[in-house]
């Protein structure tokens, strides 16, 4: 049966942490898959400070498609502090990326850091802290306490917890440690307010989050009323302009009616109708006189003038 050949990759993808006093030794292991597991190794410290240098490492084993090198390591001043990588590699090639080591001061570890409560729910909610990345036995550990008494006690792998089963409505302080070993880091604190029922299940980024939302819809719907409302404005506006402005009714002066008064002959006087023209009057009466001057009345009496009494 034909075996398939590989280049080297870690055995593990976490990064492995050591904690060391000055002048103490400590043995960092570097292990790979590969096939075939004749493998050569170089090791480099990447220290805080000054350049790359590469380190003598003490043996070298494989079998069975695993490999590991060995390298004892004792920092002497604060510059041999930093992290150390470990290339591998066999007849098909160079592993792909190092495996990884910190050498840290010995002491307590650095706190988490970057932690807030990014989630609540009633009696619930879920922590976070930046991810410094996977580490070889380092644990995170979570504490909540209500009034100084210990409500919850979490530990897990990843910066990152979720928390049930508390108070509705307690005010919770937070504490969140990095543990390596026997040393824990000092806490990093937070404070909650649980709550007592889902509606109020924001985060302060849920509710920055509502808020840009109910802004961004408000704009638009008053945008898109601008836009409706703009046409209609300016075609009345244009109406309104092009409207030839009405003329007003000329006065006319008001005239007292006066009668007129017309003399047929000596003696004989007529008096026209209001709004009645003199010459139409004038025609009128003339025709009505000689009718009556032709024809004499009965009684024999004349015809008299309008302002005498017969």
């Amino acid at each position: 049966m034909k075996r398939t050949v590989d280049s080297p990759l870690c055995a593990s993808k976490l990064h492995g942490v050591y904690r060391a006093a000055k002048n103490d030794e400590v043995r960092v292991q570097c292990a790979v898959r590969a096939e075939p597991a004749n493998v050569t190794f170089q090791w480099f410290l990447n220290a805080s400070s000054g350049p790359r240098r590469e380190l003598a490492w003490a043996s070298a084993s494989g079998t069975d498609g695993i490999a590991s090198s060995l390298l004892l390591y004792a920092p002497e001043n604060e510059s041999d502090y930093g992290v150390i990588t470990c290339w591998a590699r066999n007849m098909v090639g160079p592993a792909s990326e190092p495996c990884v080591f910190e050498i840290l001061p010995a002491g307590p570890p650095r706190a988490p850091q970057n932690c807030s409560v990014v989630r609540q729910v009633a009696g619930a909610l879920q922590v976070e802290c930046a991810a410094p990345g996977l580490r070889s036995g380092v644990l995170y550990q979570l504490e909540v306490r209500d009034r100084r008494r210990l409500v919850a006690n979490l530990s897990s792998a990843s910066p990152s917890f979720w928390v049930d089963a508390l108070p509705a409505g307690s005010h919770c302080t937070l504490l969140v440690y990095t543990v390596e070993g026997s040393e824990r880091s000092a806490p990093l604190r937070l404070s909650a307010t649980v709550l007592a029922n889902a509606a109020q299940g924001y985060s302060e980024r849920g509710k920055r989050w509502a808020i840009s939302t109910n802004l961004l819809s408000l704009l638009l719907v008053a945008t898109g009323l601008v836009l409706v409302l703009v046409p209609f404005i300016v075609v009345i506006a244009l109406r309104y302009r092009r409207k030839p402005a009405e003329p007003r009714a000329e006065e006319k002066p008001v005239t007292q009616e006066k009668h007129h008064w017309i003399q047929l002959s000596q003696g004989v006087e007529l008096r026209s109708e209001p709004g009645i023209f003199p010459e139409e009057a004038f025609v009128t009466a003339m025709t009505s006189f000689k009718r009556e001057s032709a024809s004499p009345r009965a009684d024999g009496r004349a015809l008299c003038s309008t302002r005498d009494v017969c």
